[in-house]
């Protein structure tokens, strides 16, 4: 909950080992908490996090004039491949198709 709420996630060299430090828990206990909530690994629910606070951020007319990668890089992808990857691998859309299925 704190990782979203503080959007923890939006650091861009996060690691499991990092977010326990920052929680004060243990990272393997960390690591197996994320999972039995989220069914996911560390990286997976980051990136889910990420992606979600991006399809915000690409939806925000607030943020139309920022370029896709730095909607990415604001979303805590420290770089434009590893975005569109992500994105592509969880919405099956780039982040450019996502944002152009908005407008219609």
């Amino acid at each position: 909950r704190k990782i979203t709420e503080q959007r923890l996630f939006t650091m861009p060299k996060l690691t499991l080992e990092i977010l326990a430090k920052k929680l004060n828990i243990n990272h393997l206990h960390l690591s197996s908490i994320i999972r039995s909530h989220t069914n996911k690994a560390f990286n997976d629910y980051i990136n889910e996090c990420r992606i979600m606070l991006s399809k915000k951020l690409l939806a925000d007319s607030a943020y139309k004039d920022y370029t896709i990668t730095a909607i990415g890089l604001e979303s805590g992808f420290n770089s434009k491949s590893t975005f569109y990857t992500a994105f592509k691998k969880n919405t099956e859309l780039t982040p450019t198709e996502y944002q152009k299925s908005l407008v219609k």
